[in-house]
């Protein structure tokens, strides 16, 4: 398979896969619910909110990983691959244990602390202890992804991580469904999903690399250095995302009240889709741009920027359009009328995601170059100036949540025009290259969705959900039938067909 399908392909499997995890994740939630009970559901979130937390451990790893991976891959240097190999697994497993070691600790410890009611203790203690089991094998099988990942195998990939789900939410079906087995019934769900995956991921190394050793001589200190050097910063991105999230909705409880933390959290919900569908993408890039620095090829370095940007834009910029426009009749439509006055606000977060995902494939093109260090300052700064305008709105003005969509625009803006700037001057690319040839099609296709989605709107209903499917579907015809006729090229054309062949067959 020559790159540009490969690109294509582990797009597209991204793609499906969440999708489905959105399937098993609407359909699985409100079981648990049900039957758990509402005690017993925050059980689970609160397990679910400890476990993600602790991923932060990674520090950055699964970057290194991916990216020094591909890199000897590319080379076809075995030995150093081996060394990176098997560093990596002897890290994640020293991380696993003290995930573990944590996790039972706070079950076993302080439950009262984290507010488990007092008739759950016990079935929650038990709980904590598999979570942490899980972790404990979780993480050291989080190397053979990086290895997956590296030689850009995001099928192979993609199939654990929807096996895993699969498997954990058909046993929690039949736990809760057929035993009535409680939270407990859902860690053994949850651990058994996580053996089954990283048993796969191994398989799946062994079977795409036929010259993996493994052995103790092949740990390396000078490996280990280098993915942290450059994990760390790599890092710096995610920890900036992460609390810039996690501060903006301590800040919007603590300021507006808990009532509107609940409509803003259906606000960042709807408009996560769209930087859930940028990732999705995005993540296939970085691989990629480190085979081609590898290899020192700037000129392909250069078309997957532009040819990537453009086909990512081209997805995202007339979506977020959508969603913005029909803000108001998703809201009311999902939820209830009452949260018909934030869907101004959706619409606000709608084209930050948008501005967001403008340069969202330079970022990852960065980042595969070995551009950590200015990735990583410049999105702490980013997230700083944001948060900082959200206090300094919040508190003096009478914009309400609106401070926080703002915040984040600016944010946004800082940091996408920065990394364009930077991206342009690493890779020699024109200012005027870049938009004519990447930007110029989205938006012309943006513009034509939204001037017919907003007609649309005001012919249907005002709300329901045959208001949302017929705006959605004849948006997304017109998406299709634009971007195959006006974006894709010929070849590109013919990648999607093969890809679309692959899939069905």
């Amino acid at each position: 398979m020559n790159q540009k399908k490969r690109i294509v392909w582990n797009a597209s499997t991204n793609l499906i896969r969440q999708f489905l995890l959105i399937i098993i994740a609407l359909i699985l939630n409100p079981f648990l619910y049900h039957g758990l009970g509402a005690d017993g559901y925050g059980i689970i979130a609160l397990i679910g909110m400890t476990g993600g937390i602790l991923m932060l451990l990674d520090a950055g790893l699964a970057h290194a990983i991916s990216r020094f991976i591909s890199k000897h891959h590319a080379n076809k240097n075995v030995e150093e691959l081996n060394r990176v190999i098997v560093t990596s697994v002897c890290v994640y497993t020293l991380i696993g244990g003290l995930a573990l070691a944590i996790v039972a600790i706070l079950g076993l410890y302080f439950l009262d602390t984290l507010g488990v009611p007092s008739h759950l203790a016990s079935e929650t203690r038990s709980a904590f202890l598999l979570v942490a089991i899980a972790l404990g094998v979780r993480f050291p099988g989080n190397a053979f992804e990086g290895v997956l990942r590296g030689m850009q195998r995001f099928d192979l990939s993609n199939s654990a991580i929807l096996i895993e789900k699969i498997i954990y939410a058909a046993l929690s079906f039949a736990g809760i469904g057929l035993f009535h087995c409680g939270v407990v019934g859902i860690a053994w769900a949850l651990l058994a999903g996580a053996l089954a995956s990283q048993c796969l991921r191994v398989l799946f190394v062994i079977r795409i690399y036929d010259g993996i050793r493994i052995g103790p001589t092949l740990l390396s200190w000078n490996v280990l250095r280098e993915m942290f050097a450059f994990g760390s910063m790599a890092f710096l991105t995610q920890l900036s995302s992460f609390m810039e999230n996690t501060l903006t909705k301590g800040i919007v409880s603590a300021i507006f009240g808990t009532t509107l933390l609940g409509s803003f959290n259906f606000v960042i919900i709807l408009a996560g889709l769209l930087r859930q569908t940028r990732l999705s993408i995005t993540n296939v890039v970085m691989p990629v741009a480190s085979k081609y620095e590898a290899l020192e090829d700037n000129t392909r370095l250069k078309r997957l920027l532009i040819d990537g940007s453009r086909l990512l834009m081209s997805i995202i910029f007339p979506v977020g359009a959508w969603i913005a426009i029909m803000a108001g009749p998703l809201l009311t439509t999902w939820v209830g009328p009452e949260l018909k006055d934030v869907a101004a606000l959706l619409s606000l977060f709608a084209c930050v995601e948008v501005l967001d995902a403008s340069n969202g494939v330079g970022h990852m093109v960065l980042l595969g170059m070995g551009r950590a260090k200015f990735l990583g300052i410049l999105y702490l700064l980013s997230s700083f100036i944001a948060i900082t305008l959200l206090l300094v709105l919040a508190v003096n003005t009478n914009l309400g949540l609106y401070s926080a969509a703002l915040g984040a625009g600016v944010g946004v803006l800082i940091k996408r025009f920065s990394i364009f700037v930077h991206m342009c001057r690493t890779l020699g690319v024109s200012t005027k290259d870049f938009l004519l040839s990447a930007m110029a099609p989205a938006l012309f296709m943006t513009a034509a969705i939204g001037v017919f989605t907003w007609k649309l709107r005001d012919a249907l209903p005002p709300s329901g959900w045959f208001t949302i499917g017929a705006s959605a579907v004849s948006a997304a015809i017109i998406h299709v039938a634009v971007a195959w006729m006006l974006v894709l090229r010929n070849q590109e054309r013919s990648q999607i067909l093969a890809v679309a062949r692959r899939i069905i067959g």
